[in-house]
């Protein structure tokens, strides 16, 4: 027993230092995850704090396998690692609010309960379940989508929720096929398909950023920006 107990921490070291290094290694596919998971999620949000959880942990590990060389100085040779990372920070920028207002509810409950421990215990239980709700509410589509399919439904008679429906599927046809070159990509990297890669990943990161708020904008007009910088000197 004891032991075990002393090797404990170099196992669990060791663990970790694999599951990096494996992380590292498919950093590229957790991002493919986290879009095929967040299509899914927009016919059942139940599954958003999921796609939100893979798109901050793609966003994280690309972070950090790029570093500060494969980063700056921006020039077009590495348009691709900004481009990438823009495109996980939108799809976790869901999850940021949702745990901010989560914090905010909790701490709000927790201070109306009685005692340090219920109130914690209140106060953990209510963050959690307010940003739980809050990620799963998201409008997963982008309004460049979301808006021009509203407005035809309306001059056409057709019902609220049958416009939706097809919003929701074009969105997540969209998404699907602005993903592909990535997938294909990380399967196996050739120039065509890292070129299709930033194309798909600089279209897609453009149409979801518009409408999404001051960050969404800012990636949406970065990503058009980087895309024909990279095309001038590629």
């Amino acid at each position: 027993m004891g032991k075990a107990l002393a090797d404990l921490p170099g196992e669990v070291g060791k663990l970790l230092s694999d599951l990096g290094d494996w992380i590292k290694s498919h950093t590229d596919w957790i991002t493919v995850a986290a879009s095929v998971v967040g299509v899914i999620a927009i016919f059942c949000p139940a599954l958003a704090p999921l796609a939100i959880g893979l798109s901050a942990l793609a966003f994280f590990a690309h972070a950090a396998s790029y570093g500060v060389d494969g980063l700056w100085p921006p020039t077009g040779g590495n348009i691709g690692n900004w481009l990438t990372l823009g495109g996980d920070a939108l799809g976790m920028v869901p999850g940021v609010g949702a745990a901010k207002s989560g914090i905010t509810a909790g701490f709000e409950a927790g201070r109306g309960a009685e005692g340090l421990v219920a109130g914690t215990r209140v106060g953990l239980k209510t963050a959690g379940v307010t940003a739980k709700n809050i990620m799963k509410a998201a409008d997963p589509v982008s309004a460049v989508i979301d808006r021009p399919v509203m407005a035809v439904a309306t001059k056409l008679g057709v019902s609220r929720g049958t416009a939706l429906t097809v919003t929701e599927g074009v969105q997540a046809a969209a998404t699907l096929a602005w993903t592909a070159p990535t997938a294909f990509n990380a399967y196996q990297t050739t120039p065509g398909r890292y070129d299709a890669a930033t194309w798909g990943t600089g279209v897609g990161n453009a149409t979801m950023g518009t409408g999404g708020g001051k960050f969404g904008g800012l990636v949406a007009v970065g990503s058009a920006i980087g895309l024909g910088a990279w095309e001038l000197t590629d």
